[in-house]
């Protein structure tokens, strides 16, 4: 799995190309998405501090990759 970080929806050149590593998951645990661990740190805090959203990051397991 790629991560699904983006800084435009387009180009397509301008998407993260790293392996997704870390799910995000909502405040009642909804997977919201996968991305790579910098890219998943970065939406959490984002969210957390302008949103007040409490999102979670959690490990994608080998087998699930």
């Amino acid at each position: 799995m790629i991560c699904q970080h983006r800084d435009a929806p387009w180009p397509i050149e301008d998407r993260c190309t790293a392996e997704a590593t870390h799910y995000l998951r909502d405040a009642g645990g909804k997977r919201i998405g996968v991305w790579c661990e910098k890219h998943a740190n970065e939406i959490a805090a984002e969210y957390r501090e302008k949103l007040g959203w409490d999102w979670t990051m959690a490990l994608i397991q080998e087998e699930d990759r």
